[in-house]
Parts: C-alpha cells; sequence; structure tokens
C-alpha cells in the first residue's frame, strides 16, 4: 500500500513538472473572437494558439488583442503544446479551418497547391498583436505563413503574414518599439518571432 501510494506521488510531481516546466497543456480549448485559447488542465495557465482570419483586411479585422485571462486562467504564452506534446503554435489561419466559423462570411480561401504563383498579386498583410501584461513565454509562433484569397475578380492573392507587435508597458519580460518585439533580459529582438542570431534579425 506504502509502494503505490508513493507511486501517485511521484506520478502526479511528474505531471506537474511537466505542465510547469515544460509548458505542456491539456486540450480545454475557448474562443476570445477569433482567436483561440488553450487551457491547462489545472485552468490556472493559458495560451494563444490559432487567430482564424476570415478575409477581412480592415483595420479592425487585422488587430488581435491577447487577453490577460480567459475563464480566470492567466493567458502566459503565445504558442505552447497539448497532450504529451504536440506542438500548437500561435499562428494565423484561415477561419474555414473550423467548423465554429462555418456559417459565417468569410473570404474564398484556396489551397496554394491549387494555384499558379507567377500570375498571382503578392502581398504582405501585417496583422497588429496586442501582448498583454502576463505574456511571458513566447516559443511556438508561426510568422511568414501564406494564405491565397480568390478575388471578386477572378484574380488570386497570396497573403504573406507579418506581425507588428503592441507590448504592455507592464509585461516584465517583453516591450515592443516600433512594431518589433524584444526580450527586456538582453534588448535583442524575440529569436522566437524573428529567427535571430546574436541579436541581428534574418
Amino acid at each position: 500500500m506504502l509502494l503505490r501510494l508513493v507511486a501517485a506521488a511521484m506520478l502526479a510531481l511528474l505531471l506537474v513538472c511537466l505542465s510547469g516546466c515544460t509548458g505542456f497543456y491539456g486540450k480545454n480549448d475557448g474562443f476570445s473572437g477569433y482567436l483561440s485559447i488553450r487551457v491547462s488542465d489545472w485552468k490556472t495557465r493559458a495560451f494563444a494558439a490559432e487567430y482564424y482570419w476570415n478575409g477581412d483586411t480592415s483595420g479592425e479585422a487585422l488587430t488581435i488583442t491577447i487577453p490577460d485571462e480567459f475563464n480566470g486562467a492567466k493567458v502566459t504564452a503565445l504558442g505552447g503544446y497539448i497532450g504529451t506534446g504536440v506542438q500548437s503554435p500561435f499562428r494565423i489561419v484561415p477561419s474555414t479551418d473550423n467548423k465554429r466559423f462555418a456559417d459565417e462570411e468569410h473570404a474564398e480561401f484556396v489551397s496554394l497547391n491549387s494555384v499558379d504563383e507567377t500570375v498571382c498579386e503578392q502581398r504582405t498583410l501585417t496583422f497588429t498583436l496586442n501582448i498583454g501584461k502576463n505574456i511571458s513565454k513566447i516559443s511556438n509562433i508561426v510568422s511568414g505563413s501564406r494564405i491565397a484569397v480568390r478575388e471578386a475578380d477572378g484574380s488570386t492573392a497570396i497573403y504573406t503574414i507579418d506581425f507588428c507587435f503592441e507590448c504592455s508597458p507592464d509585461n516584465t519580460v517583453f516591450y515592443s518599439r516600433d512594431g518589433i518585439l524584444y526580450s527586456r533580459s538582453d534588448d535583442r529582438p524575440v529569436a522566437a518571432v524573428y529567427g535571430t542570431v546574436d541579436g541581428e534579425t534574418d
């Protein structure tokens, strides 16, 4: 009996370490508008995952505000993991990728594999990302991804996703300047976002 109790205690401790040390989270999903939020099994922390873009290119549609809290859990990361370590990055995806938004108005998204990119208009689409005070980890974020949209005239535009950061002055880990996100620890652009080496952007 004693051995079973010790084994159970060690297993519980291991699970806590996995959640707290490696950033593994559960699968308790929720939404803040078009932003998917994933909450830990203990419901104390959460991370921002996919943002489901409907094709609207107006300023409001391209502004994403990461909430400080979601259903009582602090939102502490952009991107993370689910289950036993499956990557769940923060990224922009077509709203048609989620059946939750299937009945809402959206652009005509098309597969990149189905278009001739040489005749497509190439555009950069910049999302303003408002980072709150609780974000302390950014280890899994996708920037530079591309989404193809069929225009009203039948042509196809390919949007390359970029981010402009606005960070709360109360954030003790990151700060922003001129739309770039920096780490307060070394005053360098955040490597997970920009793929930096010795502070230099690619």
